[in-house]
């Protein structure tokens, strides 16, 4: 084959020929006018062609041609033309391609006619920005002239490379964009000087807000600096103390030289040398030969008072450190006087925090004189690698107003509600199924509860394969309405599709209905096949709740959260007084006319409000003689009535075995919403092992009560958690000694 013309691709016409006719052919063959060429050993190969590299630099090219493009919004067609073609032509790349495309193959033929029209396109923009430039020289020069100073603050500046990592994302934003800016305002190309300036503004406002955290980091410097003048004794406290006020100094000063990334690396040695004060602080505490167990406490508590975080200094001298700190919590006696935040609470606050891992403003709340030194008892009675190496448990808040304790995932958070902390004070029941009812510290066991939430999270236990074993509750998490629906339409224990199939109902309807029963639209369901659109829209209930959020759209927005508590109910209260105006007696209907009343005071136009109701429960195909009261009372509804959480926390699982057993269905599992819009099912079989309800209301929980419950020494060794939790435990826990 032979080599491609040397103008391939390039910016020039090839040369025109004239074709030649067979006739002309055959003739200059029979004179010999036309040589046909050999192969010639001497021929040089194809120049190589990095296919790679050739498609990255297009790449480069299109992306400066789209930032011109956002300027000239008639070209913007055209670049996103060029750039589909490059992603085209990237998909068709092969190995084989990637270094030596073959010549005149129609990869290369398709690279080749795409460089040129890129090449073309910029030729096009640079002269469209050519004469666009000069009515942007007036504003540009305006603008830029307000940014100079920051500008030559920035330029000047030392960022470092890398920078800080508080710094690295706005200094990479202004950086990126500044040569451009340079270029195109030396050229006098305003056009894109203006684009780029408005790219290096937004690069200035994000470095002037990331700037504040080194602001902050050099206040909070200065505290620790004086409080160094405190430190007292020898070499082992003056010199690392020294140089801490050393590095402040020097980052304190490479900050107003805008040496930035110099003023962290100073921050980053005064911490080091922090760090050698809180080892000397730890090796005084654990060197006190001959001092009593309260002259110890308070050479500590007045460390922390220093320095709040030298006790995980301390902690991590294992495990003499961890073992001092237990001792010194004790004895406290279980009181820690004083005022919050000072003296003793604040020493066990500290400790606590230090103890179990927790992050530096990690425990909050009402941390009274009790609750304190029993929460740091209660976190020690379960293994360091559950709390102190937990990275699933980080926070820790006590409250004593509230209905429930709970663990939040995504903050990795423990929250304690628990008026009481006293062994007698507040009390929690495990309640089997089978066996006596157990009282338990209501403070111990929502704490070791939630920390079981934490360890199950950290171990995914019941999101794994265990949690759906059977012994473990044989689980099944994220059902929905629609599958449970379809789920109990061909259950053989209310034979409710051949009963309602028979009445002229549909299989999709009749599921469908189900759904809406287990989501509690069945009413609603019920009231939008009775009522049309038209008429829900001329109701006198639309009209008067649209005149009532009309009234309230007058009235100032609330900030506060009990404001807007308060909004919320007299929402209700008019969505309610709305539907009272309907002339429909239908209590269905009525349903249906009070979540469109609510939704119309949530801030939507009537019809919207109608169409959006509808949309969430109406079901097509309903039979149009549907006796839809005969239908609500079927055993199978009522059983999803059954089933749906009530509130927020009330569900099945309370009902206990009873109430689980008659409303398993025929293939042993019990179906139920655990949490709002959260549904679960479990094997009926597992509650032989459970011990309590609450065990059954989803994996989690079936996970945290077997957890509280062994460590306060009530789960039977039979239990299935049991075994697993053993294995958790270190050789010297006195349960595993027990144990053995």
């Amino acid at each position: 084959m032979s080599r491609p013309p040397e103008h391939l691709g390039s910016s020039e016409s090839p040369p025109i020929r004239r074709k030649s006719s067979v006739g002309e052919v055959l003739q200059a063959i029979n004179s010999q006018a036309v040589e046909v060429p050999k192969p010639s050993e001497s021929s040089k190969p194809p120049p190589k062609v990095d296919a790679g590299a050739a498609l990255q630099k297009l790449a480069q090219q299109l992306k400066g041609l789209s930032a011109d493009a956002e300027l000239l919004p008639d070209e913007a067609d055209a670049v996103g033309d060029l750039k589909r073609r490059r992603e085209a032509l990237a998909g068709e790349l092969t190995p084989q391609l990637e270094s030596t495309p073959r010549d005149f193959d129609p990869w290369l033929l398709k690279l080749r006619q795409l460089e040129k029209d890129v090449a073309d396109a910029q030729l096009k923009i640079d002269g469209l920005a050519r004469k666009k430039a000069a009515g942007y020289e007036k504003p540009f020069k305006e603008q830029r002239a307000r940014q100079a100073q920051d500008i030559e603050r920035f330029d000047k500046a030392d960022f470092g490379s890398p920078p800080p990592a508080d710094l690295k994302a706005a200094w990479e934003m202004y950086s990126a964009e500044r040569p451009r800016l340079k270029l195109a305002e030396e050229a006098g190309d305003y056009l894109r000087a203006m684009s780029a300036l408005t790219k290096v503004i937004e690069g200035i406002k994000a470095i002037n807000n990331a700037l504040p955290q080194l602001e902050g980091k050099l206040k909070n410097a200065e505290k620790i600096a004086k409080s160094v003048d405190d430190y007292q004794g020898d070499e082992a406290f003056n010199k690392p103390a020294e140089k801490v006020k050393a590095a402040l100094a020097r980052a304190n000063k490479a900050y107003e030289g805008n040496n930035f990334a110099t003023a962290y690396e100073a921050l980053d040695a005064m911490e080091a040398a922090r760090g050698e004060l809180r080892e000397a602080s730890a090796n005084a505490l654990l060197n006190t030969k001959g001092a009593s167990r309260a002259e110890v406490l308070k050479k500590a508590m007045a460390f922390v008072d220093k320095d709040p975080g030298m006790l995980k200094t301390l902690v991590a001298k294992r495990p003499a450190g961890e073992k001092l700190l237990d001792e010194l919590v004790e004895s406290l006696g279980g009181k820690a006087t004083g005022k919050a935040g000072e003296g003793q609470k604040a020493f066990v606050k500290q400790a606590i925090i230090a103890r179990y891992g927790l992050e530096e403003e990690g425990l909050t709340g009402i941390l009274s004189t009790k609750a304190l030194p029993r929460l740091y008892k209660v976190m020690g009675m379960v293994p360091n690698t559950h709390t102190q190496t937990n990275d699933a448990l980080k926070k820790v808040e006590r409250r004593r107003e509230g209905d429930e304790s709970f663990y939040k995932a995504s903050t990795k958070e423990v929250v304690v509600t628990c008026k009481r902390t006293g062994w007698n004070a507040d009390t929690s029941t495990f309640d089997p199924d089978a066996g006596k009812k157990t009282k338990v510290p209501a403070f111990d066991a929502h704490t070791l509860h939630e920390i079981g939430h934490a360890v199950d999270a950290k171990e995914t236990f019941m999101d794994g394969p265990k949690g759906k074993e059977k012994q473990h509750g044989g689980w099944e998490q994220g059902l929905t309405p629609e599958g449970i629906a379809d789920k109990l339409y061909g259950d053989t224990k209310f034979k409710f599709a051949a009963k309602w199939e028979k009445a002229g109902c549909s299989p999709a309807f009749l599921k469908a209905y189900l759904a809406a029963a287990l989501k509690g639209n069945a009413a609603k369901a019920a009231g939008a096949g009775k009522i049309s659109k038209e008429d829900l829209l001329a109701d006198a209930a639309v009209k008067s709740a649209a005149e009532a959020a009309a009234a309230l759209a007058q009235k100032p927005k609330p900030t506060t959260p009990d404001a807007i508590k308060k909004l919320e109910a007299a929402k209700l209260k008019f969505a309610k007084a709305a539907v009272g105006k309907s002339k429909s007696k239908d209590a269905d209907v009525k349903n249906l006319l009070l979540q469109v009343a609510t939704l119309i005071l949530d801030g939507k136009k009537a019809a919207e409000a109608v169409k959006e109701a509808l949309a969430e429960v109406k079901i097509a195909s309903a039979p149009d003689q549907l006796d839809w009261a005969a239908l609500a009372k079927d055993e199978a509804v009522k059983w999803c009535e059954a089933v749906r959480l009530k509130g927020s926390s009330t569900g099945l699982w309370e009902g206990g075995a009873s109430s689980a057993t008659a409303n398993a269905l025929s293939d042993s599992r019990v179906y139920q919403e655990a949490y709002r819009g959260t549904w679960v099912s479990y094997d009926l079989t597992a509650r032989g092992a459970g011990i309590s309800s609450y065990q059954f209301r989803a994996p989690g929980e079936w996970f945290a009560e077997a957890y509280a419950a062994f460590f306060l020494q009530k789960l039977k060794t039979g239990h299935p958690l049991y075994t697993w939790l053993q294995t958790q435990l270190p050789a010297d826990h006195p349960l595993k000694a027990k144990a053995a």
